[in-house]
């Protein structure tokens, strides 16, 4: 039987539309309507659709970062995390709240261009993550860094450099390391290599598969490159217009 590690039950997402000068809400745009879902442990949950049908809101809603992206946007239903503690409905978690269980929800953003701090080095942004949510000291965080850059496929002399020095897929490379070097058990990966050349794709989603093997990942992988899907993942769900229309393993759903 399959370990069923979060369960999206419900989920709504709403953001506000204002207008005139004290910025009165006129309306509302529906990004999420009622989407339902579960994600097994070591499986990789392919969520497609077309662009703007709400598959990125739906992973910034399973990681908790919507409400400190979008002001008075309304979220509503459950996405229950199964935590070795026990069951948390991470919606209805705040900021503060939530941080206990950061560093096993993780993501690669889309665009390994803006998703880097340019005025940090790349061994920085990997590292902040352990500063925050573990207790290693200086030393034991610079040898995590290095062994997560070899992880990847990027030298580790590379850590003093800065993004910029790096092309689309070593930077896409980088992104992966920051998501890893927390341990998390579930990596929301929204269109990681959509910005890159097909040949670099390639080589990236066969990381992310190398990588899930040896560490028992759980990937929610947001695309709307339907063979890249294909490739990667064990189930599929077809969004459109913010609701799933179809959801089932991969080759029933591409018969």
């Amino acid at each position: 039987m399959a370990e069923t590690l979060l369960e999206v039950d419900h989920l709504r997402v709403t953001f506000p539309v204002t207008g005139g000068v004290f910025l009165r809400r006129v309306g509302e745009v529906r990004a999420v309507d009622d989407v339902s879902f579960t994600l097994n442990r070591g499986e990789t949950l392919g969520l497609v659709g077309e662009s703007g049908c709400g598959k990125t809101t739906v992973g910034r809603a399973i990681v908790n970062i919507l409400r400190a992206m979008a002001y008075r946007v309304e979220i509503s239903g459950q996405i229950r995390y199964h935590h070795s503690t026990g069951v948390v409905d991470l919606a209805s978690l705040s900021q503060r709240g939530i941080r206990p269980y950061r560093a096993d929800l993780q993501m690669v953003f889309q665009d390994p261009y803006s998703s880097l701090n340019p005025r940090m080095s790349v061994g920085e942004i990997v590292g902040e993550p352990l500063t925050i949510h573990t207790t290693m000291g200086a030393a034991e965080r610079a040898d995590r860094v290095r062994w997560l850059f070899e992880k990847v496929g990027l030298s580790a002399h590379h850590v003093t450099r800065y993004p910029h020095e790096f092309s689309g897929g070593q930077r896409q490379r980088v992104g992966l390391a920051r998501a890893l070097a927390t341990n998390p058990k579930v990596v929301i990966a929204d269109e990681p290599v959509s910005a890159l050349d097909v040949s670099v794709q390639a080589q990236v989603i066969n990381l992310m598969q190398d990588l899930q093997d040896e560490f028992g990942l759980s990937y929610v992988f947001v695309a709307h490159d339907l063979s890249v899907v294909r490739h990667i993942s064990t189930r599929i769900a077809v969004m459109y217009l913010g609701s799933i229309v179809e959801i089932g393993a991969a080759e029933d759903v591409y018969l």
